[in-house]
């Protein structure tokens, strides 16, 4: 790390990823159509989750009588 910041986020982040070998560089949006594409992905709303997670509590914690 050559540069210091002045965030602790920014610190954290610098010291938990220095172990891997990569190189970070910024795209701009309008360049960077693929990430872009990804955050319109429509994916399931909270509540459809929330509904989905419900059903597999509930069955995980139902036994059998026996």
């Amino acid at each position: 790390m050559k540069k210091s910041y002045n965030n602790a986020r920014i610190e954290r982040w610098m010291t938990t990823l220095q172990e891997y070998d990569m190189i970070v560089k910024h795209i701009s949006g309008k360049d960077n159509t693929t990430a872009d594409a990804l955050s319109r992905y429509p994916v399931d709303t909270p509540e459809t989750y929330y509904h989905d997670t419900s059903r597999v509590m509930n069955s995980s914690t139902q036994t059998e009588n026996v």
